[in-house]
């Protein structure tokens, strides 16, 4: 069964991948901040070992797991 329409102000999502964190944003039909939520890679996410969200392989390649940030999406 199909849900029934929704009721309440339009919400709109806005996401910020930077290197060190993911950021999220909601905001209303005015424009008005609902709500911010953030994600810090190094704090939030020790086991990816990264520094500034950078991990650094042998040979000083710096790279950044792609696996970290969709982890990130669901904390």
């Amino acid at each position: 069964m199909a849900p029934g329409p929704k009721t309440g102000p339009a919400l709109f999502l806005g996401l910020e991948l930077a290197t060190d964190q993911l950021h999220a944003s909601i905001v209303d039909e005015s424009l008005e901040l609902v709500g911010v939520e953030c994600v810090d890679f190094d704090t939030e996410l020790p086991e990816y070992q990264t520094q500034g969200g950078i991990f650094t392989t042998p040979g000083d390649a710096y790279t950044t797991p792609v696996d970290m940030w969709v982890k990130a999406l669901g904390a």
